[in-house]
């Protein structure tokens, strides 16, 4: 299975795969309509020297919603793909990759080292494009889809690997429950209930890899656990507003202080 093109479809995302064996479009399981795509990274530990490593992964939500539009959706989150690179400059360059092929709103990163929490932000590309003209900036960025489409940074102190497991861990193990009724939710051709965090599987001739997520986390690797980590919390942090007057609820949301972001995200 490849993954084709991520599209805008209403206030949603469609991620667009295509069947490698009868050589057509599908879609990956639950993956038809997600709400949006976030990055979580890890920056190579410099004191690691040559074996340092850096470490990203982008996480798809997936809203179940209720009947009742004041009721906060059940959600799912899905590892879709994932870069890692040695050095700060070349795991940036994946981010812009993962961010453009994902339509990702926001980056989630480690609080520390502030150097790297800055060059993140002031990277071009990811976080903003110069005022060039759109031919010149799709010479220079291969992935470039158009100058809305950037990230966000949001950086955040870090627990200790093993709390980031646990937090983990709970939603490995969670089964997802309809918002309506609290029965758990079950996909198609699926004979267990759906959990709320779980890794698209891929393969050797697929474009896009999350074996690194799925051995990383089996093996409590501090790179893949801290990028995980901070992608889902980063998306569970986002609460959803219910509606007032004409607002729905899925085009407002607000963080625990109080603030509304209300961006569009950009598609293909």
């Amino acid at each position: 299975m490849n993954h084709l093109i991520t599209a805008r479809a209403g206030d949603e995302l469609r991620l667009l795969y295509q069947d490698l064996s009868q050589h057509r479009p599908s879609q990956a399981p639950g993956l038809d309509r997600v709400r949006r795509t976030a990055l979580g990274l890890s920056f190579p530990d410099a004191e690691a020297g040559r074996q340092a490593y850096g470490y990203c992964c982008v996480v798809a939500e997936r809203c179940f919603w209720s009947r009742d539009e004041d009721k906060a959706p059940e959600r799912q989150y899905v590892v879709v793909d994932e870069g890692g690179a040695p050095s700060f400059f070349d795991l940036a360059g994946e981010a812009v990759t993962l961010k453009d092929k994902y339509l990702a709103d926001f980056v989630g990163c480690p609080n520390a080292p502030i150097s790297a929490v800055e060059g993140l932000r002031r990277w071009e590309g990811l976080t903003y494009y110069p005022d060039d003209p759109p031919q010149v900036l799709r010479h220079k960025y291969s992935t470039f889809v158009s100058q809305d489409t950037t990230a966000s940074i949001r950086e955040t102190a870090l627990p200790t690997v093993g709390a980031m497991i646990a937090d983990l861990n709970l939603l490995w193990n969670r089964e997802l429950q309809h918002p309506d009724d609290s029965l758990p939710i079950f996909g198609p051709a699926v004979p267990a209930p759906l959990k709320t965090l779980y890794v698209l599987g891929s393969d050797s001739e697929a474009n896009y890899t999350t074996s690194g997520a799925a051995q990383g986390i089996d093996a409590g690797e501090a790179a893949v656990t801290t990028a995980l980590w901070l992608a889902v919390k980063g998306l569970e942090a986002t609460l959803w507003a219910g509606r007032s007057g004409q607002e729905d609820p899925r085009d407002r949301m607000v963080d625990p202080r109080g603030q509304v972001d209300s961006r569009n995200i950009t598609g293909y």
